[in-house]
């Protein structure tokens, strides 16, 4: 009796080791993981909002393409919401994000809500996605382009400093603040800088259906708060959170108002492993 009662001691103790040996494992699994993977142990499907923070340049442009494109591959995830808070940043990797949401919303659902402000690069991001809800008090517009340096002739002649170049064309130093522009060199950074701007103007004309007298009124850089973007169609609704949640259940038909949940969430180990389990 007491070897029958032995050996289901230790068959119960082998249990009780595998499984935590299972456990330990999906632990370290989980906490070597990144942060989406960590989100997308969740067994309930969810909305994922990404934030649009910072100053834009190709760094966080690339950052942030991926953590869409993990969005878009994250079976769980049911749309993206972008909150967008953000200066502005870098032409390309703006038109990077901007590309990206466009090849991006066919496959799921992807919104903005600006929390704070929405300008220049940041509004280039985001002028593509399907719904833009904006804050009253937001700060949104501000199309435009900007180029800035110095001119630090006058301070080298003072220090009786000669710079010496050796260029293959008289455009190749342009803009340099080793000296003063020339007219030809400023109305060709002028030309250049519009040029930019136009693209800017076209994408954003496209996709926002703006006229032509929005776009005139705005050309200068100015920006708006919420309630004038609303009227100018520059976004779609003033609200909040809250009717983000409503954007989302109205769309994808949803019996109740969905979780949004962030990139940057994380849960403790014993939480996840709970909601994994189903406890």
């Amino acid at each position: 009796m007491k070897s029958i009662i032995g050996a289901f001691a230790i068959l119960g103790l082998l249990l009780f080791l595998s499984i935590t040996a299972a456990l330990a494992s999906i632990f370290i699994s989980f906490y070597h993981s990144d942060e989406s993977s960590l989100i997308s142990l969740s067994q309930s499907p969810y909305i994922l909002a990404l934030r649009l923070d910072k100053q834009i340049n190709s760094e966080f442009a690339s950052q942030y393409i991926q953590k869409i494109d993990d969005a878009i591959e994250n079976k769980k995830v049911l749309g993206i919401v972008l909150e967008v808070d953000s200066p502005g940043g870098q032409v390309v990797p703006s038109q990077e994000i901007f590309w990206k949401v466009i090849r991006s919303k066919d496959k799921k659902p992807i919104m903005s809500y600006v929390r704070n402000s929405a300008v220049s690069g940041s509004y280039y991001s985001i002028a593509a996605t399907s719904f833009i809800i904006a804050n009253s008090a937001s700060l949104i517009g501000s199309i435009g382009v900007i180029l800035q340096t110095f001119d630090f002739s006058k301070l080298l002649e003072w220090a009786k400093v000669t710079p010496k170049t050796v260029k293959t064309g008289k455009l190749k130093d342009f803009g340099s603040p080793t000296h003063a522009w020339s007219p030809e060199e400023e109305e060709y950074i002028h030309t250049l800088i519009e040029k930019t701007r136009k693209l800017f103007v076209r994408d954003i004309q496209k996709h926002r259906d703006l006229t032509e007298t929005t776009l005139d009124y705005l050309s200068d850089g100015r920006v708006v708060l919420g309630d004038e973007a609303l009227n100018l169609h520059l976004v779609d609704k003033i609200g909040d959170w809250e009717d983000a949640k409503i954007y989302f259940k109205e769309l994808l038909k949803l019996e109740s108002l969905p979780k949004i949940r962030f990139s940057e969430d994380k849960k403790k180990s014993s939480d996840i492993i709970r909601e994994w389990l189903g406890f």
